[in-house]
């Protein structure tokens, strides 16, 4: 009877001793786990930042491409009335030509 209750508590000893190892692992894992997380959690602020940055980048260059959109009408339209002032030239000095 006396080794039977040695013998279980040597089994239980070992069982917490398993136990006990166990949770070493374990909390190792969840500190391995919460370094990961953290480190993706920084990468993904990173990223976020880059983002932002990128969208700042592609609105100046909308702004940009506008302002160049706005000259370049503008400058069509000139191009238009100078062309129309060359056409009426031509007609009145091809009716001068005529008159003479």
């Amino acid at each position: 009877e006396k080794s039977a209750v040695v013998e279980q508590l040597a089994e239980a000893r070992a069982e917490r001793e398993a136990a006990a190892e166990l949770v070493r692992r374990l909390e190792g894992d969840l500190t391995s786990l919460r370094e990961e997380a953290r480190a993706l959690a920084a990468r993904a602020g990173e990223a976020e930042e880059r983002g932002a940055k990128a969208a700042r980048a592609a609105d100046e260059l909308a702004r940009e491409l506008q302002a160049a959109a706005t000259q370049v009408s503008a400058e069509a339209a000139r191009c238009a009335e100078l062309s129309e002032r060359c056409r009426r030239m031509e007609g009145a000095a091809a009716a001068a030509a005529q008159e003479r």
